[in-house]
Parts: structure tokens; C-alpha cells; sequence
């Protein structure tokens, strides 16, 4: 599904283990879809084996499930039994600060994802949550730029965003004029700025 590992595999002369949530491989694993229920199966150009349902994994996201194929692959290819690789996966509940479910307090679900601090790893993580939600950002500079991430909050907005640290600011101010932006021309409307 990433373009950069396809080529990182073309100039490898390594043996190569796909990994896909989106489409068939070989070898490799991918989601299949079977009677409405989605599963983890991997294939070796001989055999095809289902590994365990993609609703046995704990940790939350989509994105998460192409971290999931690509450990299932590389345990596929070291001839690790698909009992053991279900058996694995079905008790990690993932790592401290990224996408960790701290519990509830008042009623509300609190997520700390203190470990996403690329504008991609943020977006991973909005996309993976379904409901209306705060959204904290900022932090120090690593030289990243904030386009993708305005799109992002316009396409699956917060209830509301709290700026904080060195690039708060910078990111509020991307955010704002993305949005300006994104209504003159959505909509051919003059905004005063």
C-alpha cells in the first residue's frame, strides 16, 4: 500500500513478503474478506493460510492493521505457526502513548497519542476515531508542514482544538487559512481576512 516500500523492494535482492490491507499479495498477508467478516490470510505461492479475524486485534485504527499484516508476514516467513502469530496478536494491546485508551473520566474517553508527532501519525490517529472528539496539537518544531494536517481536521473535524508548545500558533494559523481558503473556493465566496 506504500509506495516507498515498493520501491525500497525493487532494489532489494532480498526475498520479498508483501503486506496489504487493501489489496491481494503473494507471499505475503492481507485482508480478505469472507462471508462479510474480514481476516487476516497468508499466502506463500503455495499454500494460503487464514491466520485469525481482523476483529481479534486490539488496538485501534485502520491504519494499525498494515503494522498487523506486515508482523504477521514476517513471522509467516520465518516459519512461525499461524496458532502462535493469532495467539500474539490477540493479546498485544499496544504500546504506552500511542493510541492509548487511558479510560474514562466523566463520560468521556480519554486517548493519549503523546507519541504521534508527525502531522501523518495524527491524521492516522483522527481517522481512527469515529466520535466527536478534542483534538490537542503542537508541541516543539521537527520541520514539518501542517497543509496535510488542515485537510485532514476540515475533512473529519474536531469538536474542538487546543494549540499548545512551539508550533501551536503555527499550526492554528495553517488550519485558519487553509479553511479560508477551502470555503472561497468550495463555495466562490469572498471572505474578509
Amino acid at each position: 500500500d506504500s509506495l516507498t516500500a515498493v520501491e525500497y523492494a525493487a532494489s532489494t535482492l532480498a526475498k520479498v513478503w508483501w503486506f496489504s490491507r487493501k489489496m491481494f499479495v503473494d507471499p505475503g498477508v492481507y485482508i480478505k474478506d469472507i462471508a462479510g467478516e474480514r481476516w487476516f490470510e497468508g499466502r506463500n505461492q503455495i499454500t494460503e493460510r487464514l491466520i485469525m479475524p481482523v476483529s481479534d486485534v486490539k488496538l485501534t485504527g485502520d491504519h494499525v492493521l498494515g503494522n498487523v499484516a506486515a508482523a504477521c508476514a514476517a513471522a509467516l516467513a520465518l516459519e512461525i505457526s499461524k496458532e502462535n502469530i493469532a495467539e500474539a496478536v490477540a493479546n498485544f494491546t499496544g504500546l504506552p502513548h500511542r493510541l492509548h485508551n487511558l479510560g474514562q473520566f466523566d463520560g468521556r474517553i480519554w486517548i493519549d497519542d503523546s507519541y504521534a508527532t508527525a502531522p501523518s501519525a495524527t491524521i492516522a490517529a483522527m481517522q481512527s476515531i469515529s466520535n466527536p472528539f478534542i483534538l490537542i496539537v503542537g508541541g516543539s518544531s521537527k520541520g514539518y508542514g501542517f497543509l496535510d494536517l488542515a485537510e485532514a481536521i476540515l475533512d473529519h473535524p474536531p469538536r474542538v482544538i487546543i494549540h499548545i508548545g512551539q508550533t501551536g500558533h503555527e499550526i492554528k494559523a495553517v488550519v485558519e487559512n487553509f479553511a479560508r481558503k477551502n470555503l472561497r473556493d468550495r463555495f466562490k465566496i469572498k471572505l474578509n481576512d
